[in-house]
């Protein structure tokens, strides 16, 4: 019988896809039913890499969601995973953009933007690029510094 070397199978925990945890998790409840020593983990973390599997969610360990027991409100995209907009949510979405856009004259940043449309800010990269494109609004600075403002053309 060979014993669990727990050191490994941190290794390959550290790089390892889910394929290759699982079955150091399954070596090592073997080794364990076999009558071997099994490494002084709880059973939450044992599990937790088996239930994201199987679609459920991890095992919290502050016991409540949040402080005052409400869950949170999710920014994900009501879309599936990889699932691209509908041209018409796209251009929808421009315009809510560009509307906003011209309330703030003095330039509005991508991060302001997102929840004064209750949109992920992730979710606006593509129609702001889209309405650089056209010319509808314009930039200035770079990267989180970057705010946008009004064209003429808006």
């Amino acid at each position: 019988m060979t014993k669990f070397d727990f050191t490994l199978f941190l290794k390959e925990l550290e790089n390892a896809s889910y394929d290759a945890v699982l079955k150091g998790l399954r070596r090592a409840e073997k080794d364990a039913a076999k009558g071997g020593k099994m490494p002084a983990v709880t059973a939450a973390p044992r599990q937790a890499p088996i239930l994201r599997l199987r679609g459920q969610p991890r095992p919290s360990t502050s016991g409540s969601p949040s402080s005052d027991g409400a869950k949170k409100k999710s920014t994900a995209s009501p879309r599936a995973h990889g699932e691209k907009r509908t041209p018409e949510a796209l251009v929808e979405l421009c315009g809510k953009v560009v509307a906003e856009i011209k309330k703030h004259p003095d330039g509005i940043a991508v991060e302001k933007l997102g929840p004064l449309l209750g949109v992920a800010t992730r979710e606006l990269a593509l129609p702001i690029r889209k309405l650089l494109a056209e010319k509808k609004v314009k930039s200035k600075g770079q990267k989180r510094a970057t705010r946008y403002f009004p064209t003429a053309k808006a």
